[in-house]
């Protein structure tokens, strides 16, 4: 387990670094070769480690090693517990992937490489557009080495997908005509992994819930004023809540717009558990104590009501394990809460806790996880041969 601790630290230390380099271009060099590191170490693993590799990786390999030509390679399947996988029902980008960097290295070892590329970059470079992140990109790394890199060693197409849409969003939420981007970043997604669509739930709920839009205006109530956008963040979140725990709502959204795979991980009945709400607890105890001083900070609604989603829609995992995947979408975005969570306090010393409380947590997540339990397959990691 220490390689990925090892990764991880020199990564953002050169992250670190390369925001005290004055000189453009070896600040480039230093960032690329900070991003870099955690993609070799992808590429070098061996075929076990990742669960998802040996399911559809390498056998997509080896049909593209034997094919003609890619709509020859299309055309084939392979046999496994007991129905026939299509290459054709993979997403059309992800084949265009692994069928080019087969045939012009032969070696499976580029695409785990590539892959982790189209990971590790959109994420990095969609931090970077964080203006309130600026010396912290190292840290907002570290959330997601900690929090998601094992797991993309598993759902390989979902995180490309993730990662893709992650970039997007921060182009809608830090450029004035960041929609383009959002919507490319969007199709470039779906066709690596269809549940890119979620990101029209994103989408909407951002341009409800961002700072300058009609929802900021305030109600009076008696002598109250209550701010739309807060109405409108506690409504969403009734709402989510009316979905998840009567599924059948959730059911009719993913089929109308094209999710029917997801049917099956929410399709039964949820159940509340105290045990799954108390591994959020630290992070929800910040947000309650730093709440005056967060909401000042822009988009903090948005990401908060991503923080609850990822809260609420872990709940389907009573129903079907899987269905935490669901889940990604919306937890990717507190690699942007945490580290904005720890500058939002006035004082030094509750900054020095709540450092030390995230990075706990952060740690004590990824132990557990990826060590005790084994989550995804990836500990002990083990080189190619």
């Amino acid at each position: 387990m220490y390689i990925y601790i090892i990764v991880f630290l020199v990564s953002c230390s050169l992250i670190a670094l390369s925001n005290k380099i004055s000189n453009k271009f070896f600040k480039k060099i230093i960032e690329i070769i900070a991003v870099l590191i955690p993609c070799i170490l992808a590429g070098l693993r061996a075929l076990s480690v990742g669960t998802d590799v040996q399911v559809y990786v390498e056998p997509l390999f080896n049909l593209a090693s034997k094919s003609d030509s890619f709509l020859d390679y299309l055309k084939m399947s392979w046999y496994r517990v007991w129905t026939y996988k299509y290459v054709a029902d993979f997403e059309l980008l992800f084949n265009i992937m692994v069928y080019i960097i087969t045939k012009l290295t032969h070696n499976i070892q580029w695409i785990l490489f590539t892959i982790q590329i189209l990971i590790i970059f959109p994420i990095y470079y969609g931090i970077k557009k964080f203006k309130q992140l600026k010396n912290k990109e190292w840290l907002a790394m570290l959330c997601f080495y900690l929090l998601f890199y094992n797991i993309s060693y598993n759902a390989m197409r979902q995180f490309i997908s993730i990662a893709i849409l992650f970039w997007g969003t921060s182009c809608l939420i830090n450029e004035k005509k960041g929609d383009k981007k959002f919507f490319l970043s969007l199709i470039l997604g779906y066709f690596f992994h269809k549940s890119a669509l979620l990101g029209i739930v994103i989408f909407v709920i951002y341009k409800i819930l961002k700072k300058k839009s009609k929802t900021n205006l305030t109600l009076t109530l008696g002598n109250h004023k209550i701010l739309v956008r807060k109405i409108a963040l506690l409504l969403i979140i009734f709402l989510s809540i009316i979905f998840i725990f009567n599924s059948s709502i959730l059911i009719n959204i993913l089929e109308l717009i094209g999710l029917n795979y997801y049917v099956g991980y929410i399709n039964g009945n949820v159940y509340f558990s105290i045990g799954k709400l108390i591994k959020y607890v630290p992070i929800i105890l910040i947000i309650i104590f730093e709440y005056k001083q967060l909401i000042k900070n822009e988009n903090s609604y948005f990401y908060i009501l991503m923080f609850i989603l990822d809260i609420l829609i872990s709940y389907f995992s009573t129903v079907n394990i899987y269905a935490v995947r669901i889940s990604y979408f919306f937890q990717i975005f507190n690699i942007i809460l945490f580290p904005i969570l720890i500058g939002t306090t006035k004082y030094q010393l509750n900054k020095i806790i709540n450092y030390v409380i995230i990075l706990l947590y952060l740690g004590t997540y990824w132990y557990y996880n990826f060590v005790i339990m084994g989550a995804n397959e990836t500990i002990p990691y083990l080189l190619f041969k």
